[in-house]
């Protein structure tokens, strides 16, 4: 009697942990794209505002600063170095930290208060 009992609950360990192995490939997986994701938007953001940035600045003579200009090609450079492609990069959390650190530091030398994600708490625009 122990020894078909011992089947069963090996069975049923068995099965469980192969179930519990698809279901967390499935749930990593999703993960994975969505944090992707999420990543993907906040280095499009920065990349959009810094363009545009240097853009308006480039086109007005009132508004060039060089300061500001050279912290706009600074945030720009470690943006095209951004391993979006390379999704086991080591220093991925790294770079996207020292591009956080520059965008502050570009919104501190134009005055403002602005952050990835601070955009739909903007009120009066609409697009």
């Amino acid at each position: 009697m122990a020894a078909p009992m011992m089947r069963k609950e090996r069975t049923g360990y068995e099965e469980g942990f192969i179930q519990g192995c698809e279901s967390g490939t499935i749930e990593g997986c999703s993960l994975g794209v969505e944090k992707g994701r999420q990543i993907a938007s906040e280095i499009g953001f920065y990349r959009g505002f810094s363009r545009q940035l240097k853009s308006l600045i480039e086109n007005d003579e009132n508004l060039g600063k060089q300061r500001t200009m050279k912290t706009i090609e600074s945030l720009s450079a470690i943006i095209d170095k951004f391993p979006l492609e390379d999704v086991l990069s080591q220093t991925l959390f790294e770079d996207l930290e020292t591009i956080r650190a520059k965008f502050k530091q570009l919104t501190s030398q134009l005055g403002i208060s602005l952050c990835y994600g601070d955009i739909d708490k903007v009120k009066g625009v609409s697009f």
